[in-house]
């Protein structure tokens, strides 16, 4: 049954779908008998992708690991894209108004009250 099919370590997914995702054969087949070989509780879930990777069909791979891989990559990438985004977001306090005619700026040269 599906729910006896045990993934392999997040390391090994992320391997895995990186090897996928530049279309390498090859070393797709090599991991997933590495991790059949290290991991035996894995080899029924290792069944299915290898299967897709000897008939060339790495792009049905993807989305077996895509559920598996992306809560995994989540917190990772949390810090490395805060920086690159921030910048691009607007800041929380409203831009300075320099606008003369807005109805709540002052007039530039207002006369002080008496």
């Amino acid at each position: 049954t599906p729910a006896a099919l045990k993934p392999p370590p997040p390391e090994q997914l992320q391997a895995l779908a990186e090897l996928v995702s530049l279309g390498y054969v090859r070393g797709v087949l090599t991991l997933l008998d590495e991790i059949a070989a290290a991991h035996p509780e894995c080899i029924a879930w290792v069944a299915a992708p290898r299967a897709l990777a000897q008939s060339f069909q790495l792009d049905r791979i993807t989305p077996m690991l895509k559920p598996l891989v992306e809560p995994l990559m989540q917190p990772l990438l949390q810090p490395l894209l805060q920086p690159l985004v921030e910048p691009l977001l607007p800041s929380a306090a409203p831009p300075p108004q320099t606008h003369a005619h807005s109805p709540h700026a002052s007039p530039p040269h207002a006369p002080r009250p008496a």
